[in-house]
């Protein structure tokens, strides 16, 4: 019996170590943004408090919502929040200590984070918007990484109400 054994030990364990090592060693998944579930508001008189989303807003409010976005397993190629710029101005905090991580043609100041290649695999920043008209006003948010086409970018919409 011991000898049987042996020889299913010797068939098996090649076959094992030949389909684990032609594995693919690179996982991919896609990337996501999650967002504070409150607001900081600073009125234009200049007063602080805390929202929802649901609540509404003024014209000249600036607001801020903390914003974490993540490659997983795939490092970040870029952050973009953009809005409609007639109706809200959009930009993101950046820790300028951290300027070696962006390419040239990042623009925080303008919502785009743009990151050199295989760097930065998770980003915790501030989304700072202020809206300008009244009316509902889309804020969308696009992140991409190095995934592959059929996991990345992923884009994320919210809507505000300006009174």
């Amino acid at each position: 019996m011991p000898h049987t054994m042996k020889r299913i030990y010797l068939l098996v364990l090649p076959v094992l170590a030949i389909l684990l090592a032609s594995c693919e060693g690179k996982n991919v998944s896609t990337p996501v943004v999650r967002a504070s579930s409150t607001i900081i508001r600073t009125s234009a008189a200049g007063v602080q408090d805390t929202i929802s989303y649901q609540d509404t807003l003024c014209v000249g409010d600036t607001l801020r919502m903390g914003i974490i976005a993540s490659g997983n397993y795939n490092a970040l190629t870029s952050f973009i929040a953009k809005a409609d710029t007639n109706h809200v101005r959009v930009s993101l905090a950046w820790d300028e200590e951290y300027d070696q991580y962006l390419t040239a043609d990042a623009d925080p100041a303008h919502g785009v984070l743009k990151f050199v290649p295989e760097q930065v695999y998770a980003i915790q920043t501030t989304l700072k918007y202020i809206p300008r008209t009244v009316g509902t006003h889309t804020i969308n948010m696009v992140v991409a990484s190095d995934a592959g086409e059929s996991y990345s970018p992923r884009e994320y919409n919210f809507d505000i109400v300006v009174k």
